[in-house]
């Protein structure tokens, strides 16, 4: 029996390469030291895959569905399609606009543009300022906020840290303005006067921006990353606050993956760090209520891996349409896994994977960390997918390997 799945316009928008130039605001400059980090002179190079990609830390997977690949690559999925008929890029003239093909409202875009903006926030950040993306967490809170920013209670999610300080990230996916509209100045200040804020020793605000051409007002390019916003002044945060931090992130990984266990203790031990007075569990004696999980180990540049893997439905073409992935796989590195039952929580905190590691003391051009079908995050997440799987990747659909080989 075929099954239909969803295919994608071979029109580029996904996979052509950009490089989006960086500007600062003069009006609400970046400290010395970030604007040193941050390098607005050379433009972000990457794709808007690249940023979807990043986009999968949003979900975390709760219960044990049998296959929780599925759910997240079908969730990405959904945004490859809005991305690929709401918008169109121009790899020549670095643009991106909206596309014609279709007749949507504004909303429509700006949903899946919103994803794009934190995925091109966290690109940016995790490259230029060399930041593991286990530091970058999501903040949660009715007040006024930044979209990104550390404050440890039990309201908050998500955040970014650098060199043990926090900085919040503002990121907007927006229609280019020649300078920031005041609306945008006022809301920035209002974020970072908020109690919300008060702990931060930054708050950088990113607004992608979208268009053609250039403003005639003062002949800056329409298509860009625009960077604004001065520094506050926070205090230096503790191990255990950044621990926190970082386990947080890695239980959603595990989620995504299907590392049920490692997920499970994960979260116990977020719960005893929130609680100073309980005893942190050890690997050894946590007993969890999640069955053993069948996993795939691969290698890659030298560097283990352990990890799940999909063969989505096949895809039936129309007009042309694009031939999706047949396989599938996600891991994370054993040394990760290692430093986690081992609680080696200083390690995991500074933790960078050695291929990303590589490219970023080269300091190459090619900022993603793309080769072949393998794509490798700072956090240690190999994501792999081919529309041709060889004898290996079909074998490893029925692997049964211990999680802790």
């Amino acid at each position: 029996m075929t099954t239909v799945a969803v295919s994608f316009p071979s029109n580029g928008t996904l996979t052509s390469s950009l490089n989006i130039p960086i500007v600062e605001d003069g009006s609400l400059q970046l400290s010395t030291n970030v604007r040193q980090a941050y390098n607005p002179n050379t433009p972000l190079n990457c794709t808007l895959e690249d940023a979807v990609s990043a986009a999968d830390r949003y979900m975390h997977v709760y219960g044990q569905p049998p296959n929780p690949l599925q759910l997240v690559t079908e969730w990405l999925n959904l945004l490859r399609w809005e991305i690929a008929h709401f918008w169109t890029v121009d790899s020549v003239n670095n643009e991106i606009t909206p596309s014609a093909t279709l007749a949507v409202s504004h909303e429509h875009r700006l949903r899946c543009g919103e994803i794009l903006a934190y995925g091109i926030t966290l690109l940016l950040t995790e490259q230029r300022l060399q930041i593991p993306r286990q530091n970058f967490f999501f903040y949660e809170h009715t007040a006024a906020r930044p979209d990104f920013v550390i404050n440890l209670s039990q309201n908050h999610r998500f955040g970014v840290a650098w060199n043990r300080f926090r900085y919040g990230l503002e990121s907007r996916w927006r229609k280019s303005q020649a300078n920031l509209h005041q609306k945008d100045t006022r809301d920035l200040s209002r974020k970072k006067s908020s109690t919300a804020s008060n702990i931060l020793s930054g708050t950088i605000a990113v607004y992608c921006f979208y268009g053609t051409g250039s403003h005639h007002t003062n002949g800056v390019v329409k298509t860009r990353l625009h960077l604004a916003d001065p520094p506050n002044r926070g205090e230096k945060m503790s191990v255990t606050e950044s621990a926190e931090v970082v386990l947080q992130h890695y239980a959603s990984v595990c989620s995504r993956i299907g590392l049920w266990e490692y997920r499970d203790y994960l979260q116990k031990v977020c719960e005893q760090f929130s609680n100073l007075r309980s005893e942190i569990p050890q690997w050894e004696a946590f007993d969890s209520s999640a069955p053993n999980t069948s996993v795939v180990l691969r290698k890659y540049n030298g560097q283990s891996y352990v990890g799940t893997c999909y063969a989505p439905p096949e895809v039936i073409l129309t007009n042309g349409d694009e031939v999706g992935p047949r396989f599938i796989y996600w891991g994370l590195n054993a040394k990760v896994l290692r430093m986690i039952r081992e609680s080696s929580w200083d390690e995991l905190i500074t933790y960078c994977d050695e291929n990303v590691k590589a490219v970023w003391d080269q300091k190459t051009k090619a900022e993603s960390n793309r080769i072949s079908n393998y794509s490798v995050s700072s956090d240690g997440v190999i994501k792999y997918q081919t529309s041709t799987p060889t004898s290996t990747d079909l074998k490893a659909l029925d692997s049964t390997s211990s999680v802790n080989d």
